[in-house]
């Protein structure tokens, strides 16, 4: 694909400058969602005076009632200031199934551009970008230059990583970490190199790389993995090689063991982060509810053809096919450690993060690999080429999309907020009902909406039922009343608008409007 080392740095460079425009694309354009909000909190140092006790369930059975106005006064007008202190203490606090290193990242970019989508967003959108040029590294060193340079442009440009690219959330800077570590692993695993790349400052690297990894979220422990295969793979014979890696990997260890001591010693009982996702299902069902996320990552669903799909799972096999025949472990490895890690914990604890897509994220990148590396030994060579352009065609026309708000859609508490505080007045209601209400769901309304002054959050029993008694009881005083309903919990039940005024028989069906992820029902008193 690229002849020369000048020319593979020239395209390297514009690839690499292609994807940071794409992360950078209308950055701050879209609102901040539920999981980007509580980023927000905990990353300004602000989670616990805005949280409290009852941020994730109702408070000795009475429903959450949040003070907009305080919060937009308290929160929003005070300003964001680099205090790693209080960060840390607000993850041990509210988010203790994330380490913390993250969020001090964010910390830091708000301290130094203010509270904005931009600001908040922009950690992810650097170590995305900042992954292109190692992947292909990566790929050369597994196939060929071509291989490389067409996985990091299947990478660039993908919409399931244009999205996490694009999301302030811990995930694209631990898929960096993921890449960086093993190309760094791999640069010391070189025979041809061996004797210049195994000094100590190069596994000080590694071992510095992972630590971040470790402490940016556990998702990285499945990357020991990967390295151990790299490691035993190559220098099995070799006692000093494997010697270093494991007391490398002894030293991750002992470096997070503060973390989980301050975890494991931490006072009150800390919320469990699959809260939403309780519930058992068939290992089947979860195994192919993984399969299903994994082929998102190089199929766009929503742009279809079906048959690139067949065509993604050819490549991967293929890819995977080679590898294998080289006796080449560490690929299948990296393959197969997410999935099989998040099943394993839904079938043990009962939970279904199987359907949650993020969680398969760190297979990406070989996924990607594997696909150039089929596409690349397809002969004649015309024929492998013309597969590479109609792969980086169809994921480009994907990603453009993503980016535009096309695909991959967020929720749209901002354009939802923005609706309400044209039509609601300071003392009308806003009752906010979802299966898990908590005040995080809230304060992404709050953060663009002037009025009402407070919202109600309930809870959908069982995700199918309102509490019409308590509902009434909240609404009698008002003489307008809006009502928001998140993630369609109320879909395969009967229209949501009629059950309101069925249920409570005085308020009278005004207008209805439909967002991404959100609907908004306006009503008002018979007889105001």
């Amino acid at each position: 694909m690229v002849k020369g080392a000048k020319k593979q740095v020239l395209a390297l460079v514009i690839l690499t400058l292609l994807g940071a425009g794409l992360r950078v694309y209308d950055l701050g354009g879209h609102g901040l969602w539920a999981d980007e909000m509580f980023t927000l909190l905990v990353s300004s140092g602000e989670a616990s005076s805005q949280l409290g006790p009852c941020f994730r369930r109702e408070c000795d059975g009475n429903p959450i009632v949040m003070d907009m106005e305080r919060f937009r006064r308290d929160f929003l007008a005070d300003g964001m200031a680099v205090r790693p202190a209080a960060v840390v203490r607000d993850v041990y606090r509210y988010d203790p199934s994330h380490p913390p290193l993250y969020y001090m990242v964010v910390n830091l970019s708000i301290g130094a551009f203010g509270a904005s989508e931009f600001a908040l967003r922009l950690p992810s959108v650097l170590f995305g970008d900042l992954t292109i040029p190692f992947l292909f590294l990566i790929g050369k060193r597994l196939h060929s230059a071509e291989t490389g340079m067409l996985a990091s442009a299947m990478f660039a440009f993908a919409p399931y990583e244009l999205y996490f690219g694009q999301e302030a959330r811990m995930y694209s800077m631990v898929l960096f970490l993921a890449v960086l570590s093993t190309w760094v692993l791999l640069e010391i695993s070189d025979d041809s190199r061996a004797n210049r790349r195994t000094g100590w400052s190069w596994w000080a690297a590694y071992t510095l790389t992972a630590v971040v990894g470790i402490y940016t979220t556990f998702l990285f422990i499945l990357m020991f993995g990967v390295h151990f295969v790299i490691a035993v793979g190559r220098y099995r014979h070799d006692r000093v090689f494997l010697r270093n890696w494991f007391l490398a990997v002894g030293v991750c260890g002992l470096l997070f063991v503060p973390f989980f001591l301050a975890w494991l010693l931490h006072p009150e009982p800390p919320p469990t982060g699959l809260y939403w996702l309780v519930g058992r299902r068939p290992l089947i069902q979860l195994v192919s509810t993984a399969f299903e996320n994994m082929l998102e990552i190089v199929w766009v669903k929503e742009i279809r053809p079906y048959k690139f799909m067949w065509l993604a799972i050819l490549l991967t096999a293929i890819g995977t096919f080679v590898v294998v025949r080289r006796r080449i472990g560490w690929p299948i490895m990296w393959l197969m450690a997410p999935p099989a890690a998040v099943v394993g914990i839904d079938l043990i604890v009962g939970t279904h993060a199987s359907s949650v897509s993020r969680y398969y994220i760190l297979a990406s990148p070989v996924l990607y690999l594997l696909v150039a590396l089929g596409i690349f030994v397809v002969r004649p060579i015309a024929l492998s080429y013309g597969l590479a352009g109609l792969v980086v065609l169809y994921l480009a026309i994907g990603g453009y999309s993503t980016v535009k708000g096309q695909i991959y859609p967020r929720l749209e508490f901002k354009e939802a907020a923005r609706y309400i505080s044209q039509t609601s007045g300071p003392e009308d209601s806003l009752v906010l009902i979802s299966k898990s209400p908590t005040k995080v769901l809230g304060m992404s309304l709050a953060y663009y909406t002037a009025s009402p002054e407070t919202v109600t959050m309930l809870n959908a029993k069982d995700g199918q039922t309102v509490d019409w008694a308590l509902l009434a009881r909240h609404l009698r005083d008002h003489d307008r009343v809006t009502i928001a309903t998140i993630y369609s919990w109320h879909r395969d039940s009967l229209d949501f608008s009629k059950q309101v005024t069925v249920n409570v028989p005085f308020l009278e069906f005004v207008e209805q409007r439909s967002y991404r992820g959100l609907e908004v029902f306006r009503y008002k008193k018979k007889g105001a």
